[in-house]
């Protein structure tokens, strides 16, 4: 088994992201109005222009509705966000709503795909995704909040951007946790942003609400005994597939620590 946890690479979350002036397309579930109620105001402003595109986890709408939005960047590049709400109490419903958030990421990626279908971006015109999941990292019980659990959904959907990233090499995905406090879609967004600008090789990170730390999450052995939660001798792992297109060629391999 694999324990995960977070305890490198922490840097303030709230740096301004260098790319403010670049658009950036907000993906989620809920209403416009809604998400534009929690936006953070004053000092802590998002300065990026924001493009909202409401999704169902109906593919070949939610497909349509990026496209559109796609377009309207008039050629700059993509940066987006993808907001996934927190589990409900009730969780009768937590196979449908990961089916349909699993179909929402898979619409932005086919409608990706098809954007750049006669130039393959590179360097800083490489498309970039942040998947805002509270609850989704596999982190051990200790670098979460007491009363704070996991999610089933966010869990089942931080696995699959795994599989994204291998399906879509053309596209820069991380995936961003959060614990403690200020964890709202607004402050969600807002850190999912500041993230876009990371160029590090790390692709799995927690959000501390309490400090705004924002920590690497990395893949060891487990159990992981208490006092090895710091260390630093280990190396770091990547999951790679090594067939195209065969989700079961999937396989964790070990690799340097990213400077």
């Amino acid at each position: 088994s694999l324990a995960a946890f977070a305890s490198f690479g922490a840097q303030a979350a709230d740096t301004q992201p260098a790319e403010i002036a670049i658009p950036v397309l907000v993906l989620h579930e809920g209403s416009v109005s809604s998400l534009q109620n929690t936006l953070p105001s004053g000092k802590d402003a998002i300065q990026a222009p924001l493009i909202q595109v409401q999704l169902t986890g109906d593919f070949e709408a939610d497909k349509d509705k990026i496209a559109e939005a796609l377009a309207a960047l008039n050629e700059k590049p993509v940066r987006a966000v993808y907001l996934s709400s927190a589990t409900a109490a009730d969780r009768s419903q937590d196979s449908a709503a990961l089916q349909n958030r699993v179909l929402s990421l898979s619409a932005f990626a086919e409608a990706l795909r098809q954007y750049y279908a006669h130039a393959e971006p590179s360097a800083d015109q490489r498309p970039r995704l942040v998947i805002a999941a509270p609850g989704g990292a596999p982190v051990t019980l200790a670098s979460r909040d007491k009363d704070v659990s996991g999610s089933s959904v966010n869990s089942g959907l931080w696995a699959f951007a795994r599989v994204l990233q291998n399906e879509y090499d053309f596209l820069d995905i991380r995936s961003l946790d959060f614990t403690g406090p200020k964890a709202g879609a607004g402050s969600q967004l807002a850190a999912a942003i500041s993230l876009l600008g990371d160029t590090s090789g790390n692709r799995e990170w927690l959000l501390d609400g309490r400090n705004g730390i924002l920590s690497e999450i990395r893949a060891v052995p487990g159990p992981v005994a208490q006092s090895l939660r710091k260390t630093t001798g280990f190396k770091a792992a990547t999951i790679r597939q090594r067939v195209s297109s065969q989700v079961g060629s999937i396989a964790w391999e070990q690799s340097d620590i990213p400077q």
